[in-house]
């Protein structure tokens, strides 16, 4: 009984390890797109069209399925926030929160305008970065499982 109890105590610390490196990884990647997002912002403000992954459009033109994706996300995120509003369940969250629920209805949206516009295959690559940035970042947020054997 006692080496169950060692083998379940030293999976916990495993298992608490992991998720500190998955936290540490998060935020390098976090940091990285906060970079990313303030250098497009200031090429925007000095006059330079810059998309994802640093793609600049010398006639300053977006791809409108690419326009459509975030203006979609952002509209999905208002309405979620309102909805809670409206319904009462306004509780203080974290901006981490903003950002998964921000990239869920990127992803969500991307793949169905994607779709619905057949966009070439390689567009579908940056859904799966976002879904990726999403899933690292939903999971990393997660509050530590409690040691239930202390």
């Amino acid at each position: 009984m006692r080496f169950i109890v060692t083998l379940i105590l030293s999976h916990s610390e495993f298992y608490y390890y992991d998720l500190n490196m998955l936290r540490i990884f998060s935020q390098i990647v976090t940091a990285l797109l906060v970079i990313w997002t303030l250098c497009i912002a200031f090429s925007c403000l000095s006059g330079i069209t810059i998309y994802f992954p640093f793609i600049i459009s010398p006639d300053g033109v977006i791809p409108i399925h690419r326009q459509e994706t975030v203006r979609t996300a952002v509209m999905l995120t208002f309405a979620h926030y309102g909805v809670l509003h409206l319904f009462k369940k306004n509780t203080p969250q974290l901006p981490v929160n903003f950002l998964i629920t921000f990239l869920f209805y990127l992803v969500l949206g991307g793949l169905i305008i994607f779709q619905r516009r057949s966009v070439p295959i390689e567009e579908y690559y940056l859904a799966v970065f976002w879904a990726c940035c999403f899933l690292l970042l939903f999971f990393a947020s997660r509050p530590l499982i409690k040691d239930y054997f202390r």
